[in-house]
């Protein structure tokens, strides 16, 4: 699926579909699950049932984040999306350990039995349906720098992954190996959880204002250090504010400039970098002034951990102003 305009465009709908899709499934698999006898129909059906709870958080969360910033919430709603993506992922966690523990017990207890062949409808059904919902809503995600959208999408992708274990278990069980249906039961719990946890691994990174990838953080050393006037770079760090990045930097420049002067050179690296990072809140740049004696390019603060720090040094160039 190409990612465009189309895409930025139905950021509003996304959500909506995929409750759409996923209420269709949820009944359709359920309905299927009860009259062929499948554990891992059924249990694939329920998967389904907690995406629908999924979508609606996250139809409320994008409405929410959509607010401007008030003084009350002076930065935004950006961070509601993260609490979106946390309760998704909770969400299937938690459905994925009782689907577990549901299916071993089938096992253990040897009363699984084979279902009927109508239940590969089901799951084939959805495994189609999902992976087109995962795509769509991706590329809308992609297109508008979205947690939420993403963490949606991504449980589209879960269960399309694990539809196709339901597919495969059905058609082992129909053929003589009854135990194939709740193993993939469990095939499919596993799938759940592993995503469920990283669901909540990147909304405690948002949260907790976890910093922009590296590269970002490179393009923005870059950008600033090829603005005229700038003779150091002190630090540079961002956070994900929602949809949104935001950055800090302190550029170090000559203490013989006018505070007008200096005042162009940060507003000129502001512009640079809003040129090179996509989906930029905002960018705060701070001036310190130093005299020509002292040392280039100290890197501290929020550029040590990038992999260019002791290298830059020796490039640096006293006679820029």
């Amino acid at each position: 699926m190409k990612c465009g305009i189309e895409c930025s465009e139905c950021k509003d709908r996304a959500p909506f579909y995929s409750f759409l899709a996923n209420l269709s499934l949820a009944i359709y698999k359920g309905f299927l699950g009860v009259i062929s006898g499948s554990a891992a129909l059924m249990a694939d059906a329920l998967h389904s049932l907690a995406d629908v709870v999924c979508s609606l958080v996250t139809m409320v969360c994008m409405k929410i984040s959509a607010k401007e910033e008030n003084e009350t919430y002076q930065y935004g709603y950006g961070k509601i999306q993260y609490f979106s993506m946390a309760i998704v992922g909770i969400i299937l966690f938690l459905g994925a350990l009782v689907l577990f523990f549901k299916s071993a017990a089938l096992i253990f207890k040897g009363t699984a039995t084979p279902p009927h062949a109508i239940a590969v409808w089901g799951a084939l059904l959805s495994i189609v349906i999902n992976e087109v919902m995962y795509r769509y809503q991706m590329c809308v995600s992609k297109e508008n720098n979205s947690p939420a959208l993403k963490a949606d999408a991504l449980d589209n992708r879960s269960d399309a992954m694990s539809s196709v274990g339901v597919f495969f278990g059905i058609i082992g069980a129909v053929a003589g190996f009854p135990v194939l249906d709740p193993l993939a039961a469990m095939f499919v719990a596993f799938l759940v959880l592993k995503i469920g946890v990283e669901l909540v691994s990147d909304a405690l990174k948002g949260l907790l204002d976890g910093s922009i990838e590296i590269k970002d953080l490179k393009k923005i050393y870059q950008a600033a250090q090829e603005v005229k006037g700038v003779r150091s770079i002190s630090y540079a760090r961002g956070r994900f504010m929602g949809e949104k990045s935001w950055v800090d930097i302190e550029i170090e420049v000559s203490n013989h400039l006018e505070v007008e002067k200096a005042d162009k050179i940060a507003n000129e690296v502001r512009l640079a970098i809003e040129e090179v990072i996509d989906h930029i809140g905002e960018v705060t740049v701070f001036c310190k002034p130093i005299s020509g004696k002292e040392k280039f390019f100290s890197l501290t603060g929020g550029l040590k951990w990038l992999p260019f720090g002791k290298g830059q040094e020796s490039e640096s160039n006293p006679e820029k102003a």
